[in-house]
């Protein structure tokens, strides 16, 4: 980054939201995610933003996707202006509270 070091962050939070469900919300200031992948970013495989191993596609979303689909959750995936003004990524996992017999 010109003018100094990029200095990365990275929150999670958890919520429970009215008693019926957990919410978990990863926000970072890296840049956040392309347009062009936005919308499907956790729909179909994208292509890896890791470069180091040639051009291919990311796996990492399709395991995040795969796992939150077989808990009856939902993925929502938006870009979103940090309070120190860097555009970051917002993924927000939403799994329904079951009660279970222990």
């Amino acid at each position: 980054e010109e003018g100094g070091a990029f200095k990365g962050r990275l929150e999670v939070d958890f919520a429970v939201q009215d008693g019926e469900e957990f919410q978990i919300t990863i926000t970072d200031n890296a840049g956040g995610f392309p347009e062009e992948i936005l919308e499907h970013v956790y729909v179909d495989p994208v292509t890896s933003s890791d470069r180091s191993r040639g051009e291919r596609l990311g796996e990492g979303t399709m395991y995040v996707t795969f796992f939150v689909l077989h808990m009856d959750g939902m993925i929502e995936a938006e870009n979103v202006t940090n309070a120190d003004g860097r555009t970051g990524a917002r993924t927000r996992i939403r799994l329904s509270i079951v009660e279970g017999d222990a």
